[in-house]
């Protein structure tokens, strides 16, 4: 341990924290390891201290969910640190999809405590999870009463204003419960792919246009897939946002299965880059900022794009920005929580982790953000080639500067940051990016 105090003397912190291991004084060598970002190292020695909290968010840091719950469920109810371990724990499990699991430990928590500035923080994650699991009118109730204790509480206000939102859809889905297969009406036929035919029709319950997806046959192939499509659908269906195009069905008609959405008049971004349309650095901030922000909601609630692409997002004729076909790379047979061998997507905006088939999180839709911001930026796909895959895994991305030299420095960096190969050297999170974005001068 002298050692250790010799080297803090000289100024070698990292050198006193090898020291202070080797003494066994955890904490110290584990507040030295997490000063300087060793966050698997700093969680490995405050588990040794019996510093279960700090040890939590060390591997939170890390992506280690698994190790990261198992020791904030160690931390005991007498402790200080209990609560924000609680909370912790239950964003855990609202991110894995999991929201059953924050219902039962809230409840169970709070009990008929009423709402007051000490477990307001344990409602509104209550209220998170009991949207996600689409009891929307207990989460309006819960918005409510946070709003009613503290009004300026985070962003519960437009939590409120979209679980309002999501009450009046499902009033309306409630209409169309019989008779699926005479609902809807072809009007004619708008595109085809992969995934299946997608037609114009007329949803003759509701009275409105809709675009209808038809999947393909091949992709239905099991119980299996059959659970997945559901599931998606439904977590899709319950996202509703400005930028996102609006999920409001999904079933069988005769033996195909369709996904109904929202009939969006306008061009997709791919179609018109093969104009030959140069943006501005105006309105490239413009849809960069509206497909973060629609990011920036999905990924709070747990669902994940994966295919984040120039053909997936739109303009309408009213120039708003929609991003569709969420979830439908679930659907296709991406590996999902636990999963992995699965490579789905496409090549040119695949993240590293996409392509090496391992599981997936959040920052694969950052990657891929970047990589459809290159090519709006410059008319290029940043990789090209036979070898697109080992681009994406080794080489760097293309100079920007070289292809569009009026390109502010900091939009630059913003999208060399969003195409880490490391996802841990990437934006953490769509606000993240949307904090630099504003940052640039135009």
């Amino acid at each position: 341990l002298s050692a250790a105090e010799n080297y803090l003397k000289a100024g070698n912190e990292e050198e006193a924290a090898k020291m202070f291991e080797l003494g066994r004084e955890w904490r110290m060598a584990a507040e030295i390891s997490y000063k300087y970002k060793k966050h698997q190292k700093a969680g490995e020695l405050y588990e040794k201290a019996g510093d279960n909290f700090n040890a939590g968010i060390c591997f939170l840091k890390v992506d280690d969910d698994q190790k990261a719950l198992a020791n904030f469920q160690k931390v005991k109810s007498d402790s200080p640190d209990f609560e924000k371990a609680t909370t912790q724990m239950a964003y855990i499990f609202l991110r894995n999809q999991k929201p059953h699991l924050v219902i039962e430990k809230m409840n169970s928590l709070l009990g008929d405590r009423p709402i007051d500035k000490s477990n307001i923080e344990w409602h509104y994650v209550l209220g998170q999870a009991q949207e996600n699991s689409g009891n929307f009118r207990k989460a309006y109730d819960i918005y409510q009463a946070i709003l009613a204790e503290d009004y300026s509480f985070k962003d519960v206000l437009q939590k409120l204003k979209e679980v309002e939102n999501l009450i009046q859809k499902y009033k309306e889905m409630e209409l169309i419960k019989e008779n699926t297969d005479k609902r809807y009406k072809i009007v004619k036929k708008i595109g085809e792919g992969g995934m299946g035919v997608v037609y114009q029709a007329e949803d003759t319950i509701l009275q409105r246009v809709v675009a209808l997806k038809v999947l393909n046959k091949s992709l239905i192939k099991d119980k299996r897939s059959l659970e997945r499509f559901y599931a998606e659908a439904r977590s899709t269906a319950s996202l509703a946002h400005a930028n996102i195009v609006t999920v409001y069905d999904a079933g069988k008609m005769d033996d195909d299965y369709f996904i109904s959405m929202e009939y969006i008049e306008g061009d997709n971004f791919m179609a018109i880059i093969k104009r030959n349309k140069v943006f501005s650095i105006p309105q490239i901030l413009f849809i960069a900022i509206k497909i973060l922000k629609a990011l920036d909601y999905s990924h709070k609630k747990g669902i994940i794009h994966r295919d984040i692409k120039p053909h997936n997002i739109m303009i309408t004729r009213q120039k708003e920005i929609k991003i569709m076909d969420f979830g439908l790379a679930v659907i296709r047979g991406e590996p999902k929580e636990g999963e992995t061998g699965v490579i789905t997507g496409t090549p040119y905006y695949m993240s590293p982790e996409q392509i090496q088939g391992v599981k997936v999180d959040h920052r694969t839709d950052i990657y891929s953000t970047g990589a459809t911001l290159f090519h709006l930026i410059t008319g290029k796909v940043p990789f090209k080639g036979e070898n697109v895959f080992y681009q994406h895994l080794f080489e760097p991305m293309p100079s920007i500067k070289k292809l569009r030299p009026d390109i502010p420095d900091l939009l630059i960096k913003i999208v060399e940051k969003c195409m880490e190969k490391k996802r841990e050297d990437r934006y953490q999170s769509a606000q993240e990016i949307l904090n630099d974005i504003k940052l640039i001068k135009t």
